[in-house]
């Protein structure tokens, strides 16, 4: 049996039975404790005891109520039947609460009443033109009538509503009947009927204005309008609409009214249905409510979008869909993306399949089909800055929803079309706001409203296009120089030392690093937007003297750029950006996106006329444009920046309502005038609404007439965004990372890149020269203002000044793009350049890359064998943008690169042979028996199974048509000639392996798949081979088509490097545009034909569809096969519409496809010899010249200066003097052939004799003394570049002697 321990066994235990502290102390401490404890013990009973007192008072007072409310239930039925059917108009219309109306609304229950609720809104709306009904709106103007009248027209309004959304699934077949010609009539109208027309009499001011006055009546309608939406009207709507417009798949309880007959055939006014009738009364009176502000979720009209094809349901809708649209969005661009899961929770969201993820859906499907009307046709077009704020919620939210938007069904994984990337950095991260994506579950699809994938998936579609084109219309407002611009033509040189900006930013550079250079003038007014009058800001004196153009005409002083307008315009791009950005994300979408946007929308043009060239120019007068404290309420550090308007779209990471709102008062603050006082109460009341919602408290009206969410303007924030440079001012990049231009700039180059790899080179450098004029990317005058200058300081800015900083994953990701797509198109221009200049090479390297700096940094980076580290920034330059630096570097990296790593082979070779036997030790030094008449397959034969011993020496003895070795010993010049003749052999037509363009470039036959035997090793060998030559640095006179020669970087080729392949297709497929384009601007009629124009019908007559002829089927002896350019193509015709398609889907498969297999062997071998990651650093004309050598006339001056001389002969010597005057004389050609008897190459080394191995040597054959020597010709030993030059007297026996053995063709043979 349990005892509990006594007090003194307690104490004793606790101090161990050895002392401590007096018993007396112990004890006065357990007695304060037990006194805390009976203390506390008494006062939670006290508590106790008030909260069940609390309790059992407000269940007396429920239960006396609900006695009182049954009592008056039961008079009120007595006295007036069980369904009201003893009611009369008097009784109805009474001001008091004992009349039937006050009486009824006090123990109203919509679950049990409804039917007594409808004979009572039957006869108010029936009554609403007899003298009673006026009678008893007179009382409104009484002062101790009207508080209750009001009441009691709120009650009823509210209570008719509620009902038909109590009862909505019951109503739902009448609610979607055609409305009568007498609704309120027993015996044709129905009870949803007449609940629905009390509900449109009673926020109506027409049946009230007779007795009380228009103002009047509308104050009063306004009123009980406002007391719905307060309670949840725009909730309850959506819930009606989906229950008559979508019923569930449940059965219908019905309700029944009683022992009645069914209705007669009703007399149809039109085809409106009863809930289209409601829902347009409602909606468009609320949007011209102003001083209604939503505060919760049900409160909003945004809900109504909600409603699947609303527009086509409802079509009465449709005058004022694009309003209704505006109102919707700027509520919700003002709630923030971190709510927008919430926010776009419908209510009792199981009337929509899957919850969230449809709503979405839906809502994004509602918003494109009003498409670019949401920013036109509205009188807030007239308010300055206006539609520029609602450009601003439409593509924030729209930003929002596709970063919410389900990829399943809509929009699901594709290859094809898709943006194939190493890298491991989530590119998308830089336009996320940090909001998870939602799912849908696996067959949801079926159940989905019909149509609704394909119009979400417009929106990279025709109507997505549409929409998107005027959102950068507003955003990007300028296509061009601006007119203040347009008149100033001079260029002007910037100094440092200028003085600061007005706004207080220092003037500091972040981005060029360049030094002071030429650009024009830069004209950035001060007003809310370009363009705006104001007075430009002219920079002082500085005291320097004038600078003076080409022609010696003094310039004037460049023209600030105003930081008010740079930021407004640097807010606008960021949220176009990040939402073109997003969208390119969806699988399968962003070369669509970004063409789209290129073409269709002139992004490229805009967003640098309107935003990256004034920021150029304000880099370059030291400028930081951007705040540089940051915003009030963030901690250091963080990415968190407050902007105007709609600031919680810049906030990243989950952040609580109650924190992101304030930044929304705080910008709207920062303006004048009534615009921000509107704001500020705008936030309030959003913070106030969600605060409500989250502790399920009712919703109540602002007081207060500041500007609200539902206005005449259009929506909120108008004033926030509108323009206002205190609101302006606070704005920053959501990521810290971004000094204001790099995600404008990365999507511009992604955009830009899409354009020109699809227009021809005629629309780049001809009249039109788009997207940019070749004076913005280059301009000789101001080569430091144009954007390949600030695209290039942008990549070395990222690449490499920044390229090793620790940046959060955002920012990361941020780099990662621009410098993909900044790099892609850097290397775009760049061989554009190559091909026709329209700038020095040189403007393309990095103006901060010091001499052999790079070269210095690139051999410390490199790991074991020679191969590159890909993390430091050396190797990120060459990987993405290695035009940056100097090709004389690259290839002098290049060549070092491979000398090292054949070098250590070479000695691993010699160790591993010292540690075999002598006779296994030869093998290292193999010589390979080759004949010439089977020169390929004996190559084939013997060096294709050596794998990666094939880095090793070897060495090859020829075997002539007599089955005899042929004299001399292979010291390396004899490989040199094998290399050579084997790749010639090869690439010729005669073993079909390679075929020939008309220029005599070669590239691998697509045929020789199919027709020759064991091509896929074949190829591979070829390819080892072109790589084994460069490996050993020697050079080969191999002409390569272009197309091919950019394989081997692993890009995709385009329209504009067919001509390479085959220019007469290409002209042919140029001309076939034009003629689709001159016959949709000529008359569609015989006689268009006869004044110049092509009949529309003629066009069809060429009977073209989307198949090309199958070139390796017609190899086979099949010249009538043909493959489909796309799924289906033999059915699709080419017509104007698609004519642009079917070109770049020809050049796609000529280029691309049909070569891919034999390209593909040919690369799979050179890779094995040389990484992809070495070639890729050079563009197809550089990569030639590594192949081949420069084309150029010899520089004598070098050749003399790097070569040695033996037997007599030195620098001075007479016949040596005669020889280099003899080859001064020679035209390039017979150089080269001189070239070329030496050391079996014609063209130079590439950077110069110095790299030759071994150096060339001019040795005396004979002697000076020797009368026979000057009848020999010249001998050569290419093996050890050796020349054999008998001691000649004259110039003409010298020139006589050489030009005889250069031509004369003779082998190899040691002399």
């Amino acid at each position: 049996m349990f005892f509990p321990p006594s007090r003194n066994d307690i104490r004793g235990k606790a101090h161990g039975g050895r002392g401590g502290r007096s018993k007396v102390e112990l004890s006065a401490r357990e007695e304060l404790a037990k006194a805390r404890e009976e203390r506390e013990l008494r006062k939670r009973q006290k508590l106790e005891l008030k909260a069940a007192v609390a309790i059992q008072a407000a269940w007396r007072s429920w239960s006396s109520r609900l006695t009182t409310k049954n009592a008056a239930r039961i008079n009120w039925t007595e006295q007036y039947g069980y369904e009201g059917e003893k009611l009369q108009a008097r009784d109805c219309l009474s001001s008091k609460t004992s009349g039937a109306l006050g009486r009824l609304m006090f123990f109203y229950r919509p679950g049990t009443d409804w039917r007594l609720l409808v004979s009572v809104a039957r006869i108010v709306a029936s009554a609403s033109k007899t003298d009673e009904f006026k009678t008893y709106t007179a009382s409104y103007n009484g002062e101790d009538t009207s508080a209750s009248m009001l009441y009691q027209l709120k009650a009823l309004a509210l209570q008719c509503f509620l009902t038909l959304s109590h009862h909505r699934y019951d109503f739902a077949p009448q609610l979607a009947m055609s409305r009568p010609s007498n609704p309120l009539d027993p015996l044709v109208g129905v009870a949803a009927g007449a609940l629905l027309e009390c509900v449109v009499l009673l926020v109506s001011p027409d049946p009230f204005a007779p007795v009380l006055g228009k103002p009047r009546a509308t104050s009063l309608a306004a009123a009980v309008l406002g007391h719905l939406a307060a309670n949840g009207m725009c909730g309850h709507l959506f819930l009606i609409l989906m229950a008559t417009l979508s019923p569930p798949l449940r059965p219908q309880l019905q309700l029944g009214l009683g022992n009645a007959a069914p209705a007669p055939v009703r007399q149809i006014v039109c085809a409106k249905p009863y809930v289209e009738t409601l829902t347009t009364q409602l909606t468009v009176r609320l949007l011209a409510l102003k001083s209604f502000n939503p505060t919760r979720v049900d409160d909003s009209l945004h809900v109504l979008l909600f409603v699947p094809d609303l527009w086509q349901r409802c079509t009465s809708l449709q005058p004022v869909s694009a309003r209704l649209c505006r109102v919707a969005l700027s509520w919700l661009s003002a709630a923030g993306p971190q709510r927008l899961g919430n926010v776009l929770q419908p209510p009792q969201c199981s009337a929509l399949p899957w919850g969230t993820g449809t709503a979405v859906a839906i809502l994004l499907a509602n918003i494109l089909a009003v498409g670019p009307r949401l920013l036109e046709g509205d009188k807030a077009a007239a308010v300055p800055g206006t539609q520029r704020a609602l450009a601003l919620n439409v593509v924030r939210v729209l930003h929002a929803v596709v970063s919410l938007l389900p990829l399943q069904p809509f929009f699901p994984d594709a290859s094809v079309g898709g943006d194939e990337t190493e890298d491991e950095v989530d590119e998308a991260a830089c336009g996320s706001l940090g909001v998870a994506r939602l799912m849908l579950p696996a067959g949801a699809a079926p159940q989905l409203p019909v149509g609704l994938v394909e119009a979400v998936q417009g929106l990279t579609g025709p109507a997505g296009r549409q929409l998107i084109k005027q959102l950068v219309t507003v955003l990007l407002p300028h296509a061009g120089p601006l007119p203040c611009e347009a008149e100033s033509t001079g260029t002007v040189l910037w100094a440092p030392g200028l003085p600061q900006l007005p706004g207080g930013h220092t003037s500091t550079s972040t981005m060029s690093n360049s030094p002071p250079a030429v650009f024009p003038q830069a004209v950035i007014c001060s007003g809310a937007t370009y363009g705006v009058a104001a007075t430009p800001q002219r920079v002082p004196s500085t005291g320097l003297s004038p600078q003076h153009s080409g022609s010696g005409i003094p310039l004037p002083a460049p023209i600030l750029p105003s930081s008010g307008a740079l930021l407004e315009a640097a807010e606008a791009a960021h949220a176009l950006c990040e939402f073109l950005w997003e969208l390119g994300q969806l699988p399968g979408q962003q070369q669509r996106v970004m063409l789209s946007a290129a073409v269709s929308c002139d992004v490229v043009e805009r967003m640098w006329w309107s935003f990256l060239r004034h920021a150029r120019h304000a880099d370059l007068c030291g400028t930081a444009w951007l705040p540089t404290s940051p915003p009030p309420g963030s901690s250091p550090g963080s990415t968190r920046a407050t902007c105007s308007a709609s600031s919680s779209y810049n906030c990243a990471g989950p952040v609580s309502m109650e924190l992101e709102l304030p930044s929304l008062m705080t910008s709207a603050g920062g303006g004048t005038g009534a615009n921000g006082i509107g704001a500020v109460r705008q936030a309030a009341g959003l913070m106030t609404g969600f605060a409500q919602s989250r502790s399920g408290s009712g919703a109540t009206l602002l007081d207060g007439g500041g500007v609200g969410i539902i206005d005449a303007g259009g929506g909120p924030c108008s004033g926030g965004s509108g323009g206002g440079r205190g609101a302006a001012s606070l704005w920053r990049p959501r990521l810290a990372e971004d000094a204001g231009w790099l995600l404008p700039l990365a999507v511009t180059c992604s955009a830009f890149s899409a354009q020109i790899a699809t227009s021809t080179l005629e629309e780049f450098y001809g009249e039109a020269q788009r997207p940019l004029p070749l004076q913005q990317l280059y301009d000789a005058a101001a080569p430091e203002a144009g954007f390949l200058a600030m695209l290039r300081d942008a990549l070395w800015q990222v690449l490499w000044s920044d390229g090793e900083t620790d940046r959060t994953p955002a920012g990361e990701a941020l780099y990662a793009v621009l410098a993909r797509t900044g790099g892609l198109l850097y290397g775009i221009l760049y061989e554009r350049n190559c091909r026709r200049p329209f700038c020095p090479t040189d403007a393309f390297h990095a103006t901060a890359l010091a001499p052999d700096w790079f070269f210095t940094e690139a051999n410390s980076s490199r790991s074991h064998a020679g191969r590159e580290d890909g993390t430091t920034r050396v190797w990120q330059v060459l990987r993405h943008a290695p035009y940056l630096v100097p090709f004389s570097d690259r290839a002098r990296l290049f060549q070092q690169m491979v000398g090292k790593e054949r070098q250590e082979y070479r000695e691993q070779e010699e160790s591993r042979a010292l540690e075999m036997s002598a006779l296994e030790g030869l093998l290292g030094n193999r010589f390979v028996h080759i004949r010439r008449d089977r020169l390929l397959f004996d190559g084939f034969d013997n060096l294709n199974s050596l794998g990666d011993r094939l880095r090793g020496r070897v060495r090859i003895a020829f075997i002539d048509a007599h089955g005899a070795p042929e004299a001399g010993v292979d010291g390396g010049g004899l490989f040199k000639d094998f290399m050579e003749e084997l790749m010639r052999a090869g690439l010729s037509a005669e073993y079909g392996m390679f075929a020939s363009n008309s220029a005599h470039q070669v590239y691998p036959n697509p045929a020789a798949m199919r027709v020759v035997d064991d091509a896929p090793r074949l190829m591979a060998f070829l390819g080892r081979m072109l790589g084994k030559a460069m490996y050993e640095n020697i050079l080969l006179e191999l002409p390569l088509a272009g197309f091919f020669l950019k394989k081997f970087r692993g890009t995709r080729c385009d329209l504009n490097d067919l001509p390479t392949l085959d220019p007469e297709l290409y002209r042919s497929l140029l001309r076939l545009r034009e003629h689709f384009t001159a016959a949709s601007a000529g008359p569609a009629t015989p006689e268009g034909s006869q004044h110049g124009g092509v009949a529309a019908a003629d066009a069809m007559d060429l009977g073209l569809t989307f198949v090309v002829a199958d070139d390796a089927a017609a190899a086979l002896g099949d010249p009538h096969a043909e493959v489909e350019l796309k799924p289906g193509g033999r059915c699709i015709p080419v017509t104007a519409e698609n004519v642009n398609e079917y070109i770049h889907r020809v050049a796609h498969y000529k280029l691309n496809i049909s070569p891919q297999p034999a390209v593909s062997a040919f690369l799979s071998g050179f890779y094995e010899m040389i990484p992809r990651s070495w070639v890729s650093m050079f563009s197809g004309e550089e990569l030639q010249t590594l192949i081949s050598g420069a084309e150029q006339r010899l520089d004598l001056e070098d050749m003399q200066e790097n070569v040695v001389y033996a037997g007599g002969y030195h620098e001075a010597h007479p016949v040596v003097l005669l020889f280099w005057e003899a080859l001064g004389s020679f035209n390039p050609e017979e150089q080269g052939k001189l070239l070329k008897f030496v050391t079996s190459c014609s063209r130079a080394p590439l950077l110069g004799f110095k790299y030759l191995e071994p150096k060339l040597c001019i040795q005396m054959s004979g002697g000076m003394l020797d009368p026979t020597a000057t009848q020999r010709l010249p001998t050569a030993s290419t093996c050890i570049n050796l020349l054999k030059l008998p001691p000649y007297r004259t110039l003409t026996a010298m020139r006589e002697k050489l030009l005889y053995a250069i031509n004369s063709g003779a082998g190899f043979d040691l002399s």
